[in-house]
């Protein structure tokens, strides 16, 4: 009896390890499961960022910001679900999670900013060359929606531009991030 209860354990234990195989572990960030290939869309972003960022100023003019921002990126270990933290040295931290829905065909993103109390739920898609984010009304849900594009992706990096609709419908283009990888 206790041999086959240990026999049965092993044969678990080697099915469950098996099974962990599928969703195989990069650098320590997680993989995307390849049982929904749409996952691997954001792979390019699993590992470390220093994101340098400029604002559009009420001046008309770019302006950079001083410090720049500390991203992370991984798959938790479902390979199904991502999970990015977003920190600078001023204390400010978001941290969002993501999924891909099969039948909608887009991205869930639920954000979460627990300082400022703000969390909110949108949606990315990819489109041609870039992944496109678009934030009803923005990261709290309650000011102008907001479209994030992420683009020109390398190994290296890439650059996120995030836009703000206007009342007339037009789109303000009020950010720009650079993205450089410090770890893969």
């Amino acid at each position: 009896m206790v041999g086959r209860f240990f026999f049965g354990t092993c044969l678990f234990l080697f099915a469950l390890a098996a099974r962990a195989e599928d969703v195989p572990i990069i650098s320590g960030y997680g993989a995307a499961n390849p049982d929904v290939p749409e996952l691997a869309q954001y792979s390019f972003f699993l590992g470390e960022w220093r994101v340098d960022m400029n604002y559009f100023g009420d001046d008309g003019n770019w302006h950079a910001v001083p410090d720049p921002a500390h991203v992370k990126t991984f798959f938790h270990a479902d390979g199904r679900t991502l999970q990015t933290i977003f920190t600078t040295p001023g204390g400010f931290f978001s941290t969002d999670i993501r999924s891909y829905d099969a039948k909608a065909g887009v991205w869930r993103v639920q954000f979460l900013n627990a300082k400022s109390q703000r969390w909110h739920s949108f949606t990315s898609k990819w489109e041609k060359d870039k992944m496109v984010t678009q934030v009803p009304g923005g990261f709290g849900g309650d000011g102008p929606d907001i479209r994030s594009e992420m683009r020109d992706i390398s190994d290296a990096g890439f650059a996120s531009n995030v836009f703000a609709k206007r009342p007339d419908g037009t789109w303000l283009h009020t950010y720009k991030l650079n993205y450089v990888r410090l770890t893969k």
